[in-house]
């Protein structure tokens, strides 16, 4: 039982990605502290649906697959949950993976550790960090958005504006805070209680911010930088520029309504959104190519919150 004092079980939407899908299980097989089982719940076609099952089969971890009801990030999610908890008595922790994430041999065994020595049972939930390239700021750019509040603060806090503040991977020590990324291991207790936003179908922006939220208002939530993923980037050259702007518009104003108690919290919400208008407008006006998509659907999440759908 490699959950420490019961299982650990990790749940995997996937969808049209077998050759992604691939790449994270045999990570899985490669933990020092493997998991006990993985679920994957497909919304894959009938053609890479069957791709998806010859990737499960005769595996050194068992898999089982779960044909999805709907294909929705949170929706499968959810599905998963509801099959863990219906049919292994045992499990104490779920982790969380995306199809196209690779967790460092230790990952599993870092945060289940955290999650067992906390005898009182007041951490809900455990997530590592993701390494990244990221190119350096200007100077400029960090205090544009500093000010209007869509940089900046305390690492692994919520601003009032609904901005999540990562943790670093840099950082030396364990953070405790106010959210965890989508790869996160929770107690199967907090599962119990709470179920992922269903709001919207396919991949969604700020579902795992909602979620552990929403777990904070109850237990405490830890990060450790020295337990890591890397991201495939199964999509990162084809992202929907205009569907993530809309996400980013409407499902941040979600989590804010209603995860957040800050006051002034509207106020802030607002006033981060009029600069994210205002630094693509002004990228527009000089002729960037992601300034269209991004204002197209920016505008549209704005529409989508007036007529009430976030």
């Amino acid at each position: 039982m490699n959950g420490m004092d019961g299982e650990l079980v990790v749940i995997i939407p996937t969808r049209d990605r077998p050759a992604y899908l691939t790449q994270t299980i045999s990570a899985l097989e490669r933990q020092e502290h493997p998991a006990d089982r993985i679920v994957i719940v497909d919304a894959s076609d009938s053609e890479r649906g069957e791709e998806v099952s010859a990737t499960c089969a005769r595996r050194l971890i068992p898999i089982t697959v779960l044909k999805a009801h709907v294909p929705s990030l949170t929706g499968q999610r959810n599905q998963g949950i509801d099959h863990v908890l219906d049919t292994m008595r045992d499990v104490r922790i779920v982790q969380f993976m995306d199809d196209d994430v690779l967790p460092a041999p230790d990952y599993l065994g870092k945060v289940a550790r955290i999650l067992a020595a906390d005898l009182s049972k007041s951490i809900g939930g455990v997530s590592g960090v993701t390494e990244h390239v990221s190119s350096r700021a200007s100077a400029r750019y960090e205090a544009f958005m500093r000010l209007f509040l869509l940089h900046g603060g305390r690492p692994g806090t919520m601003r009032a504006s609904g901005i999540n503040v990562p943790v670093s991977r840099e950082a030396k020590e364990l953070v405790e805070g106010d959210w965890l990324i989508g790869c996160s291991a929770y107690r199967v207790e907090v599962l119990r209680r709470l179920r992922f936003w269903e709001g919207q179908h396919g991949y969604v922006l700020f579902e795992d911010v909602e979620f552990s939220v929403r777990v904070a208002r109850r237990w405490r939530l830890v990060v450790d930088p020295s337990a890591r993923l890397w991201h495939a980037q199964a999509s990162t050259h084809d992202q929907d520029l205009y569907l993530l702007a809309r996400q980013f518009i409407r499902n941040r104003h979600h989590v804010v309504s209603r995860c957040l108690p800050t006051r002034g919290r509207h106020l802030a919400y607002w006033w981060s959104t009029l600069g994210y208008f205002l630094f693509w407008g002004t990228k527009a006006a000089a002729g960037h190519a992601d300034a269209g998509p991004r204002l197209r659907g920016a505008s549209h999440g704005v529409r989508d919150i007036i007529r009430g759908r976030s």
